[in-house]
């Protein structure tokens, strides 16, 4: 077996938890640097689907604005090939402004996420998320700032 081989796998794994950390801490520079141009990023929860590299950080940053202590608090499974990485793993938020039809300032979502990544040539070319259970919970209303 190659060295390549060998170790394809842990290399695969070990480009997912960077672009998983750059996102987990808001560092969108670094986070979009680990994505191929053109790469493919399918939420199934949200019925929403994203092309190229500029296109995902701009939904990042959205959802990062949505969510600003959102963090991965659990990571349950790891599973890597040469080429490909699925993640279950679970993240915790609380909302910044009211989402129409979905959540409201102030409450606390606990969404459990399956994710399988495609890599290659040292970069993530597809993100297909799969949520699972999830729990909100009310937490209090942000005050309106004074102007």
């Amino acid at each position: 077996m190659s060295d390549s081989h060998e170790h394809g796998p842990a290399r695969a794994r070990a480009l997912v938890e960077r672009l998983l950390a750059a996102y987990d801490t808001g560092e969108l520079d670094a986070y979009v640097a680990l994505l191929a141009p053109e790469v493919e990023s399918v939420n199934y929860g949200r019925n929403l689907s994203t092309v190229g590299r500029d296109a995902v950080r701009e939904h990042a940053a959205e959802v990062l604005e949505q969510f600003p202590d959102r963090r991965f608090v659990e990571t349950r499974r790891w599973i890597a090939t040469n080429h490909a990485v699925a993640v279950e793993l679970v993240w915790q938020g609380t909302c910044a402004t009211d989402i129409p039809g979905f959540m409201r300032a102030g409450e606390v979502r606990r969404l459990q996420q399956s994710s399988v990544f495609t890599v290659a040539q040292g970069l993530v070319t597809s993100v297909h998320e799969y949520p699972g259970a999830a729990e909100t919970t009310p937490g209090a209303r942000p005050r309106s700032r004074a102007r």
